[in-house]
């Protein structure tokens, strides 16, 4: 059951990974965003297997 968004910043690495991950879990659906497109696209293929994701956001401009 899906609980909401969760916007998490700095999503592809570190801690913001993890809280994505958590909130994933916990039934949230979360919204990534961070500087790099490949990472993000990463966690997305990752997450993708079990849960719910709604926005990747890639701020990089490269």
């Amino acid at each position: 059951m899906e609980k909401g968004y969760a916007l998490i910043t700095g999503a592809s690495g570190g801690i913001g990974r993890q809280l994505a991950y958590h909130f994933a879990e916990d039934g949230y659906s979360p919204v990534l965003v961070a500087r790099s497109k490949e990472k993000l696209e990463e966690l997305k293929k990752e997450l993708e297997n079990n849960y719910s994701i709604s926005v990747l956001i890639s701020t990089d401009n490269e």
